[in-house]
């Protein structure tokens, strides 16, 4: 948009905002271009060659031999797969890799562990599902991870049950039992 633009209709036909248009345009332009330019490499869904790569260098990819396009994949792979870790992360990773109850995630925050149970039939992903999860959560944490497995068929549970003694506890005015 050319400076004049800007201007209310009175003020376009000034001889004096002419001449600024003429000066600053060009130079207005340029910047303008530049500036997009750099919003566009900040993103990698944008960025050019240089982004890209500077990308590469901050996540520590490997370059190869792939193109563009090739190399900006990568980089949304490995920029998607670094979310800030918490319970609730996990909990929609697990849910969209399983489904909404075919997984067990049991978390023990005491003792910085993580126990995870994936369903049987997908066997194929549990390595890289623990993969993915190792490079997300804290290198402290202990990561636990086992198959599922339904089982159907009749089954008996039996209880034995025994009285004792019956305990009555009475307290008295001092306070004492």
């Amino acid at each position: 948009m050319k400076y004049r633009e800007y201007l209310p209709e009175f003020l376009r036909e000034i001889e004096d905002f002419r001449g600024l248009e003429e000066g600053f345009g060009p130079e207005t332009e340029r910047f303008r271009e530049k500036s997009a330019a750099a919003a566009d490499e900040c993103c990698a869904e944008t960025a050019g060659e240089a982004g890209i790569e500077r990308f590469e260098r901050m996540l520590g990819l490997p370059a190869g031999d792939m193109d563009l396009e090739q190399r900006r994949g990568q980089v949304l792979g490995r920029l998607r797969d670094l979310p800030p870790y918490s319970a609730g992360w996990l909990y929609r990773k697990l849910r969209t890799l399983c489904g909404e109850d075919g997984f067990l995630l049991e978390e023990d925050a005491e003792n910085l562990r993580l126990r995870i149970g994936v369903p049987g039939d997908r066997q194929a992903g549990v390595r890289t599902l623990h993969r993915s999860l190792r490079e997300s959560i804290p290198a402290n944490v202990e990561l636990h991870m086992g198959l599922l497995f339904r089982e159907s068929g009749s089954a008996r549970f039996g209880a034995w049950v025994q009285t004792g003694e019956r305990i009555e506890w009475r307290t008295e005015q001092s306070g004492t039992v």
